[in-house]
């Protein structure tokens, strides 16, 4: 990090004719401070940056009424109505999708959306959204709608899908994509993406031996440790706060939190605490259901599990890559199919960057 802050600064600055420094707010200058800019904004108050935009502009403010949070039945029924809310999209969704135009979906799907789908969806819902996110994952039937629906109509959760699915790819891909983001990218920017985290739970399983959601911890060992260098990249990546790994206990710790830090609210762990030796300690699990559940989503996309660590799958949930046929040559399809990443991140581009 200061090695990428001093290229920063060698971009922006320059020294003036008494021999100080002096910061040049050139366009790239201006362009990384309005990035930071944003950046903060989002992980801050939108409501007090809007008060403060209205004091300045000379609004006077003030509030009416208490301040209170809603009673548990107000709650109840607007969680009740959210669902019906989803579950009605969800159903139209499936109306248009399979009953209506189904053999109009081989078109290019940017035309089809443009000359067929908008005309014939209700106004007020998001079917073009719903129907990229159909297209990246690749759902093919009914079924598969309301299965994975969340993944249709959240995106976070759909963030949190392509976050677990990069606990089973192989090293040579992680390293792949590390590689291509130092190039297309500041290294400071990648530090703290999720294959630089992918990377440090590597590490840290390599260093305690551990073997990936292995919860029962039968190889752990403290024999080796950590370098000091490695662990504070941790914390600052993964932003925890240090804690003393001179014991099991808290190396068992770290580790839930990075896999739980990488799949968001997906429940991959579970807990819960058991009497050992007359003792109460937490204890850990794979959540195997919810494992076979995500990795049959990804299979269909992704039927050979191209890229991905099969050994480790098969021995976590029992799932095997489908047989490619005897001479039969990988196609377009193929790499295609393996790279539903990248159509997330062409429909994130297409939704935040340029819009549609």
């Amino acid at each position: 990090m200061i090695e990428t802050n001093d290229k920063i600064l060698r971009l922006s600055q320059s020294i003036n004719k008494y021999d100080e420094a002096e910061i040049v707010e050139n366009t790239y200058f201006k362009l990384f401070c309005y990035n930071d800019f944003l950046a903060d904004i989002f992980k801050t108050d939108f409501l007090q940056h809007f008060k403060i935009i209205l004091v300045n502009n000379g609004f006077s403010m003030s509030e009416v009424g208490e301040v209170k949070n809603l009673n548990y039945s107000i709650k109840r029924k607007q969680k009740a109505l959210m669902n019906t809310i989803k579950n009605n999209e969800i159903d139209e969704f499936i109306g248009i999708v399979h009953e209506e135009i189904t053999d109009k979906l081989s078109k290019d799907m940017e035309d089809f959306i443009k000359d067929t789908f908008l005309e014939i969806i209700r106004p007020g819902l998001n079917y073009e959204l719903l129907l990229k996110r159909h297209e990246i994952i690749g759902l093919q039937t009914k079924d598969d709608i309301i299965k994975y629906k969340d993944f249709l109509q959240d995106e976070h959760t759909l963030t949190n899908l392509f976050n677990f699915q990069k606990l089973f790819r192989t090293d040579d891909y992680i390293n792949k994509k590390i590689e291509e983001n130092n190039k297309n990218c500041q290294k400071v920017k990648n530090l703290s993406n999720i294959y630089t985290k992918i990377n440090l739970l590597r590490v840290f399983e390599k260093v305690y031996n551990i073997e990936r959601l292995d919860l029962n911890f039968t190889n752990i060992s403290l024999d080796n440790k950590i370098t000091e260098d490695k662990i504070e990249l941790i914390y600052n990546v993964y932003r925890f706060t240090k804690s003393d790994l001179s014991t099991v206990e808290n190396v068992i710790k770290l580790y839930i939190n990075m896999i739980t830090n990488i799949c968001g609210d997906l429940k991959v762990v579970l807990s819960g605490q058991k009497r050992i030796k007359k003792v109460l300690k937490r204890v850990y699990t794979v959540n195997t259901e919810l494992l076979i559940d995500l990795l049959t989503l990804t299979k269909l996309k992704n039927p050979y599990l191209k890229t991905y660590d099969k050994e480790l799958i098969k021995k976590l949930t029992g799932i095997e890559a489908e047989i490619r046929p005897p001479k039969q040559l990988e196609t377009p399809e193929d790499y295609a199919a393996i790279e539903a990443e990248g159509l997330y991140n062409t429909y994130l581009f297409g939704k935040f960057g340029n819009k549609i």
